[in-house]
Parts: C-alpha cells; structure tokens; sequence
C-alpha cells in the first residue's frame, strides 16, 4: 500500500482545454492510474484507443511506463489541436501591441 502511495505521489494530471495529460514521474510503471470525469464520458489516446467512462466516472489507464505522459484527447477529431498555435497574423498582432506599449511606456 505504501509503495502504491509513493507511486501515485509521482504521478500528475494536467487538464487542458483538449486534453487530460498524466504524466508518470517515478523510475517505474506504474498500473491502473484511474481518472475520474462525467460519467459517460469518452476519451481518446493518440493512438486511437478509446476510454470510455463507467456509470461513476471512472476511466482506468492500464499501465503508464516510466518517465512517460499519456495524452487523452477530450474530442476524436483533433482538428482543433493544430490551431492552438498562433499563426503569422497573430504573432503581427502580438509584436504591434508589444510595440505600442513599450513606445507609449517611454515616452518622456
């Protein structure tokens, strides 16, 4: 049981907008991570497994090997993932408002 403790210690959960990221911290594997969500919900690895979440909510990772991170996406089509990183118009967009402030911050 202790061991177990120890294990679960290491082990954290990121929630991110499209996305549940466990990620397993120890020097060992670690077996049946649980995350609890909305009954019914449904997740997806990135390899194209399905966890589907029993009438409690409970969605059971079978094994997380050592020093690994399991992503499961919140929606199958991943669509959405590749515009999470700004393109070229909202960089422009970042270095202008960046310009206007340190122009009006230095103004004597």
């Amino acid at each position: 049981l202790l061991d177990r403790l120890l294990a679960m210690k290491n082990v954290s959960l990121f929630n991110a907008n499209y996305a549940y990221i466990i990620v397993n911290s120890n020097s060992c594997s670690v077996d049946g991570v649980t995350l609890i969500v909305s009954p019914g919900v449904v997740l997806h690895d990135s390899h194209g497994k399905s966890y589907t979440a029993n009438d409690e909510g409970e969605v059971v990772i079978d094994s997380i090997a050592p020093d690994e991170s399991v992503t499961l996406l919140k929606h199958r089509n991943t669509d959405f993932v590749k515009n999470a990183y700004p393109d070229w118009r909202e960089y422009l967009n970042l270095v202008f408002k960046r310009s206007l402030i340190w122009l009006f911050s230095h103004r004597d």
